[in-house]
């Protein structure tokens, strides 16, 4: 059984996948496009790379190694202390099948641009105050979402990052550019952090990622 609030990068894919095969199914619908936001934007890539009936992927602030995107959160110190209690709770949960919960910005810190987003807008502790699985850090670190891109091609990809998104930082969508095939872009945004495409956040920039999704999908449906 799944754990409350676990992220599991696979039954993710899996979510996905079995989301177009009911859309397919519909007499109402002939084609399959994707669009998957910040850490679902990895999930999103494999699944469009396993599937050859989703047409075209749009991923916004999505990151491409989970390992290097967990680093980037952390200084190096701090990196080393988290591994121990990676492998503490390992032992625990296959001792008891339970491991230990932290709030999301200890388990997930994020950025320095995003710090008061996730306390006013996300309200990570609020939704899940029992914390988050620390386990969640090991799967995201084995899921490489950029090891997949390459098979996207010949169908469009659009990746959409911030320029100073800390959350998950534009090398990211650097690294899922330069292993893509063609045809593919990047749209960076300008000036804005992770938590500014939303629309609460900064309706401005919000109408902009939606008008640029939306150029990008009637081309890739037409």
């Amino acid at each position: 059984m799944a754990r409350r609030a676990g992220w599991i990068p696979e039954e993710q894919v899996r979510d996905i996948l079995a989301a177009r095969i009911w859309l397919s199914a519909r007499d109402d619908v002939s084609q399959v496009a994707v669009m998957g936001l910040s850490h679902g934007g990895g999930a999103s890539i494999k699944a469009t790379a396993v599937d050859l009936e989703i047409v075209a992927l749009a991923t916004v602030g999505a990151p491409g190694n989970g390992e290097r995107w967990h680093r980037s959160k952390r200084t190096p110190e701090e990196w080393d202390a988290f591994q121990a209690e990676l492998a503490a709770d390992r032992v625990t949960r296959a001792l008891t099948g339970e491991g230990r919960t932290l709030p999301y910005q200890e388990m997930s810190p994020p950025g320095p641009a995003e710090r008061e987003a996730f306390k006013t807008m996300y309200k990570t502790e609020d939704a899940y105050p029992d914390g988050y699985p620390i386990e969640n850090v090991e799967l995201a670190c084995g899921f490489n979402a950029e090891d997949w891109v390459g098979q996207i091609s010949p169908r469009p990809l659009l990746l959409i990052h911030g320029e100073k998104d800390t959350m998950v930082r534009h090398v990211e969508a650097e690294n899922i550019l330069a292993r893509a095939g063609v045809p593919k872009e990047l749209h960076t945004i300008p000036d804005i952090n992770h938590a500014e495409v939303y629309e609460p956040r900064n309706p401005a920039v919000y109408a902009g990622v939606i008008k640029k999704l939306l150029e990008f999908y009637n081309g890739a449906l037409a």
